[in-house]
């Protein structure tokens, strides 16, 4: 047994053991919390920049002795071994802890940039730790110029790109630079940093000069300035020299041009990209070719935010492919309006960086001008995916380019708030409707486009419009409005309403939507009771506009004789008339209508090169009111599918005008397609035109490819075939431009519509009325043009587009060729994209309503019809007209297609939409009516 003495020393022992275990303990807490904030990323960071700049200093420090040697003990010299005990520091922290196995180890001490680091550092280190005990000094050896090697750490420490941030190959939020940028820049400027210095230490060694003339040196050698005032005289010298030159020839150029390969192909970034739900932006995907064609499409964006409920200064985020310097410039123009963001909705990481989830709505658009309609289609099917697997809150407007996507596509979206269009079925009910209804691709592309028209005494200083030009100015200022139909007009009879509100206030009710799961719409349900809480569809000139209309005292169905005196509201009154042109509007003309300037066709009439042997029924059945299709033969059957549709009769003519028989369409590959004859021929050649009997057809159609190449080879890669199709497509333009002169010339403007399709939106400019008709002056009769001075047909058209831009149009909408509805463009394409976007779909109901494509459409073919004025009303106000239609017929009359009575030269027509009660009809006029869905034609 233990005695006192004993257990009192064993207990002594034992508190002193455990307080050496507990302090042991603590140390090992604090050596594994060292270890984990060694181990963290901003603390690595932070050391791996203090070694940078350690490094730099001590670079410094070096430079500074080369002129005056530091003294012994100085604020220098403690310096410069402090900084070599740092170095030493963490030399052994890697070589102890980072590396534990003895191979690792021994690796790391022979690599090349650690025999460098240790060089740089050991000597002046091992000097100063020796020599206050054993005396060790290195004398006259001088190893100075041993520190030259530290900035080979510098370089080793910039090449670490893992332990940088601004080096990681990520996209971090806030880079500077994209990954690889960054590490080529800095490798690049760490190269030419070590290259000099290194170089410039060796020349102040050997040459005995100071560092600053060796620099200078250096500096014009290698750029090849080489004054001469200083050169190198030693062979030591001269050779270092010439190796300076040999490695910064080579290693330099390489290396910057592996910078610029990587700032070429890092992601681009033109403009603001909105971080917050502040500022409301609209993301758009697209694949941007053509800067024509985007520009359009953003003034086509920017009229529609007028409508919209979304702020004028919503920003438009494009998320796109690379952009050119075209789309750069345009950027720059419309800096607070566009962003353009290289990326695509298919990846993730682009729909973070552009914010989707904030974004008010995600337009996808498949590009028009591609080559391949199929794998364009595909990528916007991968993009959909995409968006709804991201974000199901924002809603998505998909615009394809078959329809045969639309079916793909349409099962995952959410039919409450996403829209889903195809170009192709677009562009054909347009066409077909077009064909059957002349004028109607203007009536409803200028109903869909909003304009802003300004008032004849807002353009006092302009030049003055003509009558015509003005009416259809001024129908260019309506639109298809949306609004919630009023308790007090729930229950009544629609046609009775619609009398009404002519009357009142000289807008036209077309329609109803009914709410339900999937909304509903109903144009011109006749004498149908008006649902309660159901919306209206009608054509004014705003929202704020149809409402207060609507909210009016209802005083029951009103006269068919015009305007009721009773709440009416001031009404639109026509274009003031000039002295010469009021006798032509005072009564209805009484001469009879032109002659058909196209005699029918004798035995010899056509003349082509190879005879007439390529006609094969046409001339012999003398066929009259056929439709004639012309262009690209791989639209003719899907587009006779919606022509026999929008069609009243199933067994109209068709007569296709190409060169190459068109095989599945005329040996009854399309069942919807009837009576089909072929004719040799381009719709570019007048013979052709004869041969297919152009002045006796009811129309003649021209069709656009439905691919669409780019505008030039820089957005291709230069492709050769690209380039070539490019040029094909301004040579398809010029065929659609001929056709359409080519048909007035063979029957007259007045005898045979004509439509066609224009790759091009600028290519309208080229259809001049001054050149149609055998060059027949416009405006001009039997005048003659001075010499030295533009036509006086080209004045009066600049002045008219003058007028027309300045009340609020645009360039292409002034065209005397489309006012005539004889021409399609894409701008239009794009005007219908917006409208559908701001009106939520309610466009393409409309448009497939009025083509007889709809679900209520019914029988009888398109429900937008086109009649001549009764005789009965001939000299009468169009009001009149309007209420007996709708009392008699059921018929809503929308618009007229008149004459230009006040220039005769002129063989066009030209639209106006829901023209003033008071215009007085005319006997050529003929007007545009919404007839009921099973109203026969």
């Amino acid at each position: 047994m233990l005695d006192g003495p004993q257990c009192q020393g064993v207990v002594s022992m034992a508190i002193k053991r455990g307080r050496e275990g507990k302090s042991l303990e603590q140390v090992n807490q604090l050596t594994s919390m060292l270890k984990l904030a060694l181990r963290q990323s901003t603390v690595a960071l932070g050391l791996q920049y203090l070694q940078v700049a350690a490094s730099l200093l001590f670079v410094v420090l070096y430079v500074w002795s080369t002129y005056s040697p530091p003294v012994p003990h100085s604020l220098r010299a403690r310096m410069d071994i402090l900084l070599c005990a740092i170095f030493a520091v963490e030399y052994l922290h890697r070589l102890l802890v980072l590396h534990t196995s003895l191979a690792s180890r021994l690796r790391m001490a022979t690599s090349w940039w650690n025999l460098c680091d240790a060089a740089a550092f050991l000597p002046p280190l091992l000097e100063a730790v020796l020599q206050p005990f054993t005396g060790f000094s290195l004398g006259w050896l001088d190893l100075r110029a041993l520190k030259v090697l530290r900035s080979m750490r510098v370089m080793r420490i910039g090449l670490l790109a893992s332990e940088l941030s601004s080096l990681h190959l990520s996209t971090k939020r806030g880079a500077w630079l994209a990954a690889g940028a960054n590490f080529r820049l800095f490798q690049l400027i760490a190269s030419i940093f070590i290259l000099l210095f290194t170089t410039s230490s060796v020349i102040q060694l050997v040459e005995r000069i100071p560092f600053d003339q060796a620099l200078y040196l250096v500096l014009t050698t290698l750029t090849t300035v080489g004054f001469g005032d200083i050169v190198a005289y030693t062979i030591l010298g001269r050779l270092v020299i010439l190796v300076m030159i040999c490695v910064g020839v080579v290693l330099i150029p390489v290396q910057a041009a592996q910078l610029y390969s990587e700032l070429a192909s890092r992601r681009m970034v033109q403009g603001t990209v909105p971080k917050d739900a502040a500022t409301p932006f609209v993301l758009l995907s697209t694949r941007l070719s053509e800067i024509r064609a985007f520009s359009d499409l953003f003034a086509e964006f920017q009229a529609a935010m007028e409508e919209s409920v979304l702020p004028l200064s919503t920003r438009m985020v494009v998320l796109c492919n690379r952009p050119t310097y075209e789309f750069t410039a345009f950027q720059e123009l419309h800096e607070r309006s566009v962003t353009l963001l290289e990326g695509s909705a298919i990846s993730s990481e682009d729909l973070v960086t552009a914010h989707a989830e904030k974004a008010r709505a995600i337009l996808l658009l498949a590009d028009r001008f591609t080559t391949d309609a199929h794998q364009e289609d595909l990528s916007i099917l991968f993009q959909v995916w995409a968006c709804k697997g991201y974000t199901s809150n924002v809603p998505l407007y998909v615009q394809t380019l078959r329809q045969s996507t639309v079916t793909q596509i349409r099962p995952f979206l959410d039919p409450s708030q996403d829209i889903v269009v195809s170009l192709e079925q677009t562009r054909y009910r347009l066409l077909a409707l077009s064909a059957v209804c002349p004028g109607a691709t203007t009536l409803l592309g200028n109903l869909l486009r909003s304009s802003d028209v300004q008032p004849l005494s807002v353009l006092e200083n302009k030049p003055a419009p003509r009558r015509w030009l003005r009416s259809y100015i001024d129908g260019c200022a309506d639109q298809f409005c949306e609004a919630l139909l009023p308790e007090h007009l729930a229950g009544r009879a629609f046609r009775d309403v619609a009398s009404w509100l002519f009357t009142t206030s000289g807008l036209v009710l077309i329609g109803i939507v009914e709410e339900g799961k999937w909304p509903r719409l109903r144009l011109n349900p006749g004498c149908a009771q008006l649902p309660r809480g159901c919306q209206v569809l009608v054509i004014g000139q705003s929202e704020v506009e149809v409402c207060e209309a609507l909210q009016r005292p209802y005083f029951g169905r009103p006269s068919p004789r015009g305007r009721g005196a009773m709440g009416a509201a001031k009404p639109r009154q026509a274009p003031a008339a000039s002295p010469g042109e009021a006798a032509a509007h005072a009564a209805p003309s009484g001469a009879p209508a032109p002659p058909d300037p196209s005699p029918a066709p004798s035995g010899n009439e056509c003349s082509s090169p190879e005879g007439c042997s390529v006609v094969e029924a046409v001339k012999r059945t003398a066929l009259t009111e056929h439709i004639i299709l012309a262009g690209s033969e791989p639209s003719f059957c899907p587009f006779v599918r919606y022509l026999r549709r929008a069609c009243s009769d199933p067994h109209t003519p068709i007569v296709v005008l190409h060169p190459t028989r068109p095989l599945e369409l005329c040996e009854g590959g399309v069942e919807e397609a009837g009576p089909v004859q072929w004719v040799q021929g381009s719709a570019a050649e007048p013979w052709a035109l004869s041969a297919a009997g152009a002045g006796r057809a009811r129309a003649l159609v021209y069709l656009a490819k439905d691919t669409r190449p780019v505008r030039s080879a820089q957005a291709t890669g230069s492709s050769p075939a690209l380039v070539r199709s490019t040029r094909e497509a301004v040579l398809e333009d010029a065929d659609a431009l001929l056709a359409c002169y080519g048909v007035g010339e063979e029957s007259g403007a007045r005898l045979t519509h004509t439509v066609v399709e224009l790759l091009f939106t600028t290519s309208i400019e080229f259809l001049q009325p001054g050149l149609l008709l055998r060059g027949v002056d416009f405006g001009d009769v039997g005048s003659r043009d001075v010499r030295g001075v533009p036509r006086r047909s080209w004045a009066l058209r600049a002045s008219q587009q003058a007028a027309s831009v300045a009340a609020g149009l645009t360039e292409w909408q002034a065209n005397p060729y489309y006012c005539a509805g004889r021409v399609t463009v894409p701008a239009l394409m794009d005007a219908f994209l917006c409208s559908n976007f701001v009106n939520r779909g309610l466009p393409r109901e409309t448009l497939a309503e009025l083509a007889g494509d709809g679900p209520s459409g019914g029988t009888g073919g398109a429900a937008l019809l086109q009649i001549p004025v009764p005789p009965e009303h001939r000299g009468k106000p169009y009001g009149v007209l309007f209420h007996n239609l709708l009392a008699e017929q059921g018929l809503i009359c929308l618009g007229l297609l008149r004459e230009k009575s006040e220039t005769p030269s002129s063989r066009l027509p030209y639209v106006v939409t829901n023209p003033a009660a008071s215009a007085i009809l005319e006997e050529t006029d003929r007007v545009f009516v919404l007839r009921q869905p099973n109203q026969d034609a």
